[in-house]
């Protein structure tokens, strides 16, 4: 090996805004993030590839003439002998460089002009500091050459290995080195590496661990098995040494971040906030991991906080925000897949803290419903996210906002009288909130819920049902209450699986409703669930949440 991974990988600014770079240089350099800047496509591709797993941030302004992102890319990799990660700051709204970015494998896009605060913050979650020393990586293939050879790449790049001949031990060796990734052969005796994976994903106490195919199968409907049965990546023999640790990096990465598990040799000081948190709060993002998952439902599944005193000051600065500036809403692009071009959007919430900093919905509402402050908070969504309904007439028309609600909030005898005085008030019609609610909720009390459903149907109003997994009960509930959508998140450590999700499509649809698929992390996951007949995806590969509503819904279909 010619270089090894030591510290975090390096930033690659492909732009000539001068104080962008400067800005977030000056806020990553205590994390000992290395930046390089280039003006040109040809100042970058004629210098040596700056280290392994380095992070491009490209400016779009910078793309020569008839030059798309995904050829840049390819041009890059040609000089480099390794594809760094991307990112794209696109100089306009267009949706054609939104898609080129997806078709390139962009692993975060924004629109000019980006805040510094913000920006450095995605890039310190990118960067997954420190480098990858602790990583396990567990090898299972039957041929000693390579394994050797994957083993040798591994353990130069830092990383700890343990490799395994006999497939059949595969399942034994896991459970007692618990590696934070599998590097898998495809072809072996007895058992294949799709058998494999299959059983792992059903093992309870391994089921979640990243698997990367290394094998020479050539044939794409082979390939595309490894990742119908889970695999989260497939990379072809032979495979340049940094290629290979790139690969394992980023998938240990993103597992990592979709997680919210620490880094091993990370702080474990006890706090609301982490390091990353804290950068991306200060620029007004949502400080979970999962910003896309946790975008602000009112009713959370968290269990009750077992802290009275932690509970006691959450519940304190609910109140205090209620009553104030303390509550700010963010807003999550849902894109239509086919046909539709509704600008849909689903509406969470934040909180503001003492010293500016903000907290996601799903750090402080549990804390708030056991301090029973939930109906207030509902009405509180509800008031705010009208007035910007009424502010958005004039420029976004076709606007529609999904809102949190619980059954407790509209059972409550005066709400229906006081939501239809609203949107009266206000001139709603043409732009009806789309109404949000919990699975678990609806089913426990299904007969007060259909009560209040059959008003809202008498007021036009729409609901959206949020499944966290695929029960059987849904499509009796969606037919009862007349729901219109389901939202339905992908779980974080698996691939989707596409025979049960076109099951799922199939039976909501055959009772009239649509679905949306949210936790779209990445480019694979929608070419995935778009064969299934999902209607809309979600998720921060689209656009993380903002209090902005500037997603481009104008060529947002994509067949």
């Amino acid at each position: 090996m010619e270089r090894k991974l030591q510290g975090p990988q390096p930033i690659i600014f492909l732009s000539k805004d001068t104080k962008l770079i400067a800005a977030v240089s000056e806020r990553l350099v205590t994390a000992g993030i290395k930046i390089v800047a280039f003006p040109t496509v040809d100042a970058l591709t004629a210098d040596r590839c700056p280290g392994l797993g380095a992070i491009l941030v490209l400016d779009t302004k910078t793309l020569p003439e008839g030059q798309d992102i995904a050829s840049l890319m390819g041009h890059v990799e040609r000089r480099w002998g390794s594809r760094p990660m991307l990112t794209c700051i696109a100089h306009s709204s267009a949706i054609e460089l939104r898609l080129q970015a997806l078709r390139a494998g962009a692993d975060a896009f924004w629109t000019s002009p980006v805040a510094a605060d913000e920006l450095a913050a995605r890039l310190l979650a990118l960067s997954d500091t420190p480098g990858s020393d602790g990583y396990r990586i567990l090898v299972v293939d039957d041929q000693p050459v390579a394994v050797n050879f994957a083993v040798r790449v591994l353990e130069d790049a830092g990383m700890r290995t343990r490799s395994v001949g006999d497939p059949r031990r595969v399942l034994e060796i896991l459970e007692a080195f618990r590696p934070d990734l599998v590097l898998m052969d495809l072809h072996m005796p007895g058992v294949d590496g799709i058998e494999l994976t299959a059983l792992i994903r059903e093992h309870e106490a391994v089921y979640a661990t990243p698997v990367v195919f290394l094998s020479s199968e050539l044939d794409p409907s082979r390939q595309l098995d490894t990742l119908r049965v889970g695999g989260n990546d497939f990379i072809t023999k032979p495979v340049h040494p940094e290629q290979l640790v790139a690969t394992v990096r980023r998938n240990i990465r993103t597992f990592r971040r979709r997680q919210g598990r620490q880094h091993p040799s990370g702080d474990d000081t006890p706090s609301l906030l982490t390091r990353t948190e804290k950068v991306r709060s200060k620029s007004g993002e949502p400080a979970d991991n999962q910003v896309g998952s946790q975008v602000g439902s009112n009713r959370p599944p968290a269990p009750a906080d077992p802290n009275p005193e932690r509970v006691a000051q959450l519940t304190a600065l609910v109140q205090a925000a209620l009553r104030s500036a303390g509550l700010q809403l963010v807003y999550q692009p849902i894109m239509a897949l086919r046909g539709e071009r509704k600008a849909l959007y689903e509406t969470g919430l934040r909180l503001k803290l003492p010293d500016g900093e903000y907290l996601p919905a799903s750090a402080f509402l549990p804390a708030a419903r056991q301090g029973g402050l939930l109906p207030a908070i509902d009405r509180w969504v509800m008031e705010h996210a009208l007035d910007r309904l009424r502010q958005e007439q004039a420029t976004h028309p076709r606007l529609r906002l999904f809102l949190h609600q619980g059954l407790e909030t509209l059972n409550a005898e005066e709400w229906l009288s006081w939501f239809q005085n609203q949107i009266a008030a206000w001139n709603l019609i043409e732009t009806l909130p789309i109404l949000q609610f919990q699975f678990a909720e609806l089913s426990a009390a299904r007969e007060v819920a259909a009560t209040r459903f059959e008003a809202l149907r008498h007021l036009a109003i729409e609901t959206c049902l949020d499944v966290p997994a695929d029960d059987p009960q849904v499509t009796d509930l969606i037919d009862d209450l007349g729901i219109a959508l389901i939202r339905f998140p992908l779980p974080p450590t698996r691939a989707p699986d596409p025979a049960r999700l076109t099951e799922l499509v199939t039976r909501v649809h055959a009772v009239g409703a649509k679905v949306i698929v949210a936790h779209i992390q990445d480019p694979r996951t929608i070419a995935r669930v778009f064969g299934c007949g999902v209607d809309f995806i979600q998720g921060d590969f689209l656009q993380p949440p903002s209090a902005e509503l500037d997603f481009d819904f104008g060529e947002a279909a994509l067949a």
